[in-house]
């Protein structure tokens, strides 16, 4: 998106909605498998790699993830499916269909497809067959980038997005995170209730982050797949691309633990609280 499309998002986010991210949602899914699956089509793989899923959350970098993983299993022959990205975009009232027996069955197929990001659990049926990544942040800085996101940065395809970022504004930081807390715990939940992490490849922003080499490793060890130097080169740049950390810059890369310098001691405490068996779970520091 260039400049101007970017002060329009920012400025005038229904305008943006209307003009500029709708049509460019449209263009881009028209001819997708995403929108012939959602229409009644079955998916046909053309690999025997077994498909990869992807689960993560808003704002625990689930978008520059699925742009690398896709990147990596390119290559492979895992041809990249992101449901999540249609529903938004195009087709809101779709994300009902992920409670669709009969959609699942034909959207998933368990060879030749990368799928993601996910940004919440989805009962796949025989998910046992797939490789599923699953990464995650600490609940606390994913709250204040949520708030940034929300009032900062994220193109507008619906109306609710309209209203989340006047209710953002209107609440301030402490009072957005606060408010979303129980909605992001649910998803963290819902991980933690549904996935085995003994047969999950556990990754973590804060690694992508701090230690690209770290992250891109656990993906390889887990998958125990052989990825072309040219992807690995990407993602390594892409990685490590430097960014200005202004708020309204959609990839701040904010430190681990920005929480502490811009969150009330009321607010962390009771985030701490909220969040106690999730920090718990993967291993975050209360």
């Amino acid at each position: 998106m260039g400049q101007f499309g970017k002060y329009i998002n920012r400025r005038f986010p229904t305008l943006a909605m209307h003009l500029i991210n709708r049509p460019s949602a449209k263009r881009r899914y028209k001819n997708s498998l995403e929108k012939s699956v959602v229409n009644g089509d079955i998916l046909t793989p053309k690999s025997d790699e077994t498909s990869l899923v992807f689960f993560s959350l808003h704002k625990a970098g689930s978008a520059i993830g699925t742009q690398l993983l896709s990147k990596l299993h390119e290559d492979i022959g895992l041809k990249h499916i992101n449901y999540d990205g249609y529903f938004s975009s195009c087709y809101p009232e779709g994300k009902e269909l992920y409670k669709d027996d009969a959609f699942l069955n034909r959207a998933y197929q368990n060879k030749g497809f990368f799928y993601g990001a996910h940004r919440n659990y989805i009962s796949i049926p025989m998910l046992d067959k797939y490789k599923v990544l699953l990464q995650v942040r600490d609940p606390r800085d994913l709250l204040v980038s949520h708030y940034h996101g929300t009032i900062f940065i994220n193109k507008i395809h619906q109306k609710k997005g309209v209203h989340a970022k006047r209710r953002a504004l209107r609440l301030g930081l402490d009072g957005h995170v606060l408010d979303l807390a129980p909605r992001f715990k649910a998803v963290y939940q819902n991980y933690m209730q549904h996935l085995d992490m003994k047969q999950v490849g556990l990754l973590k922003f804060e690694d992508m982050v701090l230690n690209p080499d770290v992250w891109l490793s656990q993906i390889s060890s887990y998958s125990a797949l052989t990825y072309s130097e040219s992807s690995l080169s990407f993602c390594q740049s892409r990685l490590n691309q430097k960014t200005d950390g202004s708020s309204t810059s959609h990839h701040r890369k904010a430190k681990p633990g920005e929480f502490k310098q811009v969150l009330k001691p009321e607010t962390i405490d009771a985030l701490n609280k909220e969040f106690e068996d999730v920090l718990k779970f993967f291993s975050y520091t209360i």
